[in-house]
């Protein structure tokens, strides 16, 4: 068992010797700590394909997860019950992903064409078929 003397040193003794310098007050006890559960926090940067970059973080142990606002100036998480804050790496990313931003021009997306121009056609194929004419052209 380990016990400290009033001066913070501690010693490893047997059991029963160290209860009785408990009880009789010559010592103190050492708590023992308990290791803090392992947390794997996924911190990544959203590059900001449509809009500025941004920070967010993934927990596995408590399933949650945060995305700060891009003009976010504090990256601070709690959750598994204790505060995290963002690591220095993935800050750096987002100051170069956010410098990345302000430098380049962005273009909303183009809607992908679904039907064809009918100005762009020639005008046979605008006819309407016979009824004597068969329909395999256009299947």
């Amino acid at each position: 068992m380990k016990i400290k003397t009033p001066d913070e040193v501690v010693f490893d003794i047997e059991t029963n010797t160290a209860r009785l310098l408990l009880h009789l007050g010559l010592v103190l006890p050492v708590e023992a700590s308990k290791p803090a559960p392992s947390v794997k926090t996924k911190w990544y940067v959203n590059e900001g394909l449509y809009g500025p970059p941004f920070l967010a973080a993934e927990c596995d142990r408590c399933h949650s997860g945060i995305k700060f606002a891009p003009q976010a100036t504090q990256f601070t998480w709690s959750h598994c019950g204790r505060p995290e804050a963002a690591p220095a790496e993935v800050l750096a990313r987002l100051r170069v992903e956010q410098r990345r931003d302000k430098e380049t021009v962005k273009t909303p997306p183009q809607p992908r064409q679904r039907f064809f121009d009918t100005d762009q056609l020639d005008k046979s194929s605008r006819q309407a078929p016979s009824d004597d004419e068969p329909l395999s052209g256009l299947f």
